[in-house]
């Protein structure tokens, strides 16, 4: 019986033991949890999104809490490289001067934006002195989400940034990464936000298709296609798990006047709320 209970007394010792080492290694266990859920957190982002201003920008009403403002493209206007360098520096100021205390600021160029078009580099050092990141077919990773930017457009006319439609599948295949969260163009796909005055899709097929094997992608911003007077294309549309903004600021017939004021978001959490 003596024997009987020291056998006991050790069994339990060691399970009290080994319960005590459990419950350690239980405990790192769930800080390892947390601390991967922690990693994997991503900060809550106030997205505003414009287009188009086409030398409205004054006219425009930034939230004033924006964490990240996306441009995709257009700020000027004029052909002739002279007078779109004024427009532009002109915008480049303003940026400088009234939208200094929003921490992230992207933008893409436009077919309008021969400055750039014709001086990228000297126009890249220009735009990062007011803390604006130009993408032209890159990527740049914010507060854990990847962005892909890229100005190019099916062919239109004597304009920049642009490329033949039959060509633009394989630049998107090569350019943009599977696994990016925002995408910014500075045109619309195939039959999204794209009607002109005829009431006739302008986007491009190519991007559409590629977009489709985008299986992480939660937002799509661009311009490029104005409101008119037959279709209001500026807006938000919810499709296939994806937000899709157009955010041209101004509409075809007026001229110099901001119209519209562009599109918000909040994004956390690999999540998209439209404001």
């Amino acid at each position: 019986m003596i024997l009987l209970h020291g056998v006991v007394k050790n069994i339990l010792l060691i399970t009290n033991r080994f319960a005590k080492k459990q419950a350690f290694f239980v405990k790192i266990f769930c800080s390892l949890k947390l601390f991967l859920y922690l990693c994997n957190m991503k900060k809550k982002l106030k997205i505003h999104h414009i287009g188009c201003t086409h030398m409205t920008h004054e006219q425009l009403d930034i939230p004033k809490d924006t964490d990240l403002l996306i441009h995709s493209g257009d700020w000027s206007n004029y052909r002739d490289v002279v007078k779109n360098e004024i427009e532009c520096k002109q915008f480049v100021e303003w940026v400088g001067k009234e939208l200094s205390h929003i921490p992230h600021k992207v933008f893409v160029p436009g077919n309008h934006n021969v400055f750039e078009f014709e001086n990228l580099k000297w126009s890249r050092r220009m735009w990062e002195k007011v803390g604006v990141k130009l993408l032209i077919d890159e990527h740049v990773e914010i507060e854990g989400y990847k962005i892909f930017g890229s100005p190019y457009v099916p062919t239109y006319g004597d304009w920049v940034f642009m490329a033949d439609r039959g060509k633009l599948y394989k630049r998107w295949c090569n350019a943009i990464d599977d696994d990016i969260d925002i995408l910014i163009t500075h045109g619309p796909p195939k039959g999204i936000l794209d009607l002109n005055c005829n009431l006739q899709p302008t986007g491009d097929s190519a991007l559409l298709t590629r977009i489709q094997t985008l299986h992480n992608l939660k937002l799509h911003m661009f311009s490029h296609i104005h409101s008119n007077s037959e279709q209001r294309n500026t807006g938000v549309l919810y499709r296939d798990g994806v937000y899709y903004s157009n955010a041209a600021v101004v509409k075809d017939g007026e001229k110099y006047k901001a119209k519209y004021n562009g599109n918000t978001f909040i994004l956390e959490n690999n999540k998209i709320n439209l404001l």
